[in-house]
C-alpha cells in the first residue's frame, strides 16, 4: 500500500504525461491498494475538467479517465479532523509548499507510507521528513 498524488495517478491515464515515477506507481498499484485523501477525488476531477475546458481532452476522453480513477483500487483517508488539518498546516508552513500538497505528505506520515508523487515540493518534503518515495 502506497499514497498516490492526483499528478501521478493522472500521468498514468492523460497521453504524454506519463513519468518513470508514475510507471513504477502504476505497477505498484497493480499489486496493492493506494490510499488517498479525501481532496484527491476533488482534485482530480477538477483537473481532468480543466483539460477538457481547454480542449486538450474530449468529452469521451474524460469520462473515460473518470472511469478509469474510479475503478482504481483505493481507499480514501477521510480524517480531517483538527489534528490532521494543523498537521497538515504545519507541514505546509515548515516546507513551503501548499495545504493542499502538505495532505499527501501528512497522509504518508501519519499512515507510514510510502508515497507516490512527482511533485518537487512533495518530494522535498518527503525526502526531509524521512518517507519512502516511489
Amino acid at each position: 500500500m502506497f499514497v498516490l498524488d492526483a499528478s501521478t495517478a493522472l500521468a498514468w491515464l492523460l497521453p504524454g504525461q506519463s513519468t518513470p515515477t508514475a510507471e513504477r506507481a502504476f505497477r505498484q498499484a497493480g499489486k496493492s491498494p493506494v490510499v488517498v485523501p479525501a481532496l484527491w477525488l476533488i482534485e482530480t476531477q477538477h483537473v481532468v475538467l480543466t483539460m477538457v475546458r481547454q480542449k486538450k481532452l474530449s468529452a469521451q476522453e474524460a469520462w473515460d479517465i473518470r472511469m478509469e480513477l474510479r475503478l482504481l483500487s483505493k481507499r480514501v483517508d477521510m480524517a480531517q479532523g483538527p489534528e490532521v488539518v494543523d498537521a497538515i498546516w504545519s507541514i505546509a508552513s515548515d516546507h513551503m509548499m501548499s495545504c493542499y500538497d502538505a495532505a499527501y505528505v501528512e497522509l504518508a506520515l501519519r499512515l507510514d507510507l510510502p508515497l507516490a508523487s512527482d511533485d518537487s515540493a512533495i518530494r522535498a518534503a518527503a525526502k526531509s521528513l524521512r518517507l519512502l518515495l516511489l
